[in-house]
């Protein structure tokens, strides 16, 4: 009798058991059929460009590449998610076969059948400009160079960079509400691209912005915490040192003038850099009005201002932005060019007046 209501008692409770494991098991099932689901939805829409935006992309396929390679560089830009099934999208339609290199102005929001049909035309359009962009270059200067080769109006460029709502990008978010003459000065990188002619602002501001934001990165945003400065600094002193010194090679002990100059506000509470007070002659009284000029001086001109102006006062280029985040250190506080271009060096402001006699201006 005991030993049958042991095995009652056996059979009571590995029925729960069963009935817990079943449960298990069907939630189990159902979350990989959910992670199937959800999985599926981001292939259709990368396979149909639905749901996604529509930014436009300047994407180089090279002489050669690879079905493969042609998905990983399409996903290295953003115009797709999934390179393998790009990939094998290709294969399957015999697409990848009549793919041919050049540079294309691509949209995100492209469905593969219309990327395919893009590749597939050539890139030797009639109606794209390429553009190159030095270094240094004004906002003013970039968009007159953009009317100039057909791409869009500058007045409408500048508006439009001035007016819209572009924080989606971290770096505009994170502007201070200031009264710098153009927000967006100094963060129109300059570098080569691909435009079509009569294309919208928008989309030309978009191609400038991307690449800005690819090559402000972590990295960078790292060592600007580092240094106790934000992005907007960082850009701000990079044009200084950019419209100061054209060599890379000297970038980086005029940025360690500067620094010297900022980490010793008692002493040197001004940069005193002539650059910014040729951006207000040049770049703001002309358009802004001469009776503007107390005003921006204030917010502008080194001699006036303490520390640095309120914005950029062009584009600096990668260099000019390193060299911001890394200067030379050394003990100079002033800086001047002889004729030759030749960078003179000094601690002390008797040092720095003989460097001016020697360099005979």
């Amino acid at each position: 009798m005991n030993e049958e209501n042991q095995r009652r008692r056996t059979r009571r409770r590995e029925r729960p058991v069963k009935k817990k494991k079943g449960r298990i098991l069907a939630i189990c099932l159902a979350a990989l059929v959910l992670a199937g689901a959800v999985y599926g939805v981001h292939i259709w829409a990368d396979y149909s460009g639905s749901f996604q935006s529509s930014a436009e992309v300047t994407v180089k396929i090279p002489s050669g590449s690879s079905g493969r390679q042609i998905a990983a560089q399409l996903a290295e830009d953003g115009i797709i998610s999934h390179k393998t099934v790009f990939y094998y999208y290709m294969r399957m339609t015999g697409a990848g076969v009549g793919l041919k290199p050049g540079s294309y102005v691509l949209r995100s929001d492209m469905s593969y059948a219309e990327i395919v049909e893009a590749l597939s035309a050539g890139s030797e359009r009639e109606d794209v400009a390429r553009v190159t962009f030095p270094e240094g270059l004004s906002l003013r200067e970039i968009a007159d160079l953009l009317e100039e080769k057909g791409v869009c109006p500058a007045d409408e460029f500048l508006d439009y960079l001035d007016t819209a709502d572009l924080s989606q990008y971290d770096f505009v978010a994170e502007l201070p509400d200031d009264d710098r003459y153009h927000r967006l000065e100094g963060y129109i990188f300059p570098d080569t691209y691909d435009f079509y002619l009569g294309e919208a602002p928008a989309s030309v501001a978009a191609r400038f912005l991307d690449r800005f934001e690819q090559i402000v990165d972590q990295e960078i945003r790292d060592r600007a915490e580092e240094m106790g400065m934000t992005i907007d600094e960082v850009v701000t002193l990079a044009s200084v040192i950019q419209a100061e010194c054209s060599y890379p090679s000297e970038m980086a002990n005029v940025s360690g003038v500067f620094h010297n100059r900022l980490n010793d506000p008692a002493n040197y509470p001004k940069l005193q850099s002539d650059v910014t007070v040729f951006y207000i002659r040049d770049e703001i009284l002309p358009y802004a009005g001469s009776d503007t000029e107390d005003f921006y001086d204030q917010l502008y001109n080194t001699y006036v201002h303490n520390g640095l102006p309120v914005g950029p006062i062009c584009s600096p280029g990668e260099d000019a932005l390193k060299a911001a985040l890394y200067p030379a250190e050394h003990d100079y506080y002033y800086f001047i060019t002889d004729k030759d271009g030749n960078f003179l060096y000094a601690q002390t402001l008797a040092e720095h007046e003989a460097n001016i006699r020697d360099a005979g201006i």
